[in-house]
């Protein structure tokens, strides 16, 4: 049994000990990353627009 704080990748490994899994976990990963990228812009153009009215 492992540990709930294993970090993911290690984690989906090594409890199935099947390669899919740390295949499907890193791209869920990249997914994550590429559905936040858009709204962490806007909020740094918000940011950048605050920064330059002060």
């Amino acid at each position: 049994m492992l540990s709930w704080n294993m970090p993911s990748v290690f984690g989906a490994f090594l409890s199935t000990m099947d390669i899919k899994a740390l295949i499907l976990i890193v791209v869920l990963i990249v997914l994550d990353g590429v559905i936040y990228y858009p709204f962490l812009k806007v909020q740094e153009k918000e940011l950048i627009e605050v920064e330059e009215e002060e």
